[in-house]
């Protein structure tokens, strides 16, 4: 399985958990990576030991800010149904 995410470095953020953002690249949420292994089992209940593999490939970079809030806008204001807010956010 594929999947496609934003990810923000920023080293001068105020809280630990804000220096490294993953985000879905439309909605502008941070990715439930516990369901997505979830899903692979099925939501079979248990507790499972897992492997998980990691591969990276970065497929766009942004060194302005600018730029890569500008690309998050992009992608908010190409899928339907997102709220002003939302669009705003990433504008």
């Amino acid at each position: 399985m594929t999947k496609h995410y934003v990810l923000r470095v920023n080293p001068q953020a105020e809280y630990d958990w804000d220096r490294y953002v993953l985000l879905e690249p439309f909605s502008g949420v941070r990715p439930d990576l516990s369901a997505l292994i979830a899903n692979a089992i099925e939501d079979r209940p248990g507790a499972y030991l897992v492997a998980v593999n990691l591969e990276v490939r970065v497929l766009e970079r942004s060194l302005d800010r600018a730029i890569g809030d500008s690309f998050a806008s992009h992608c908010a204001k190409r899928l339907p149904g997102l709220s002003e807010e939302r669009q705003s956010q990433a504008a």
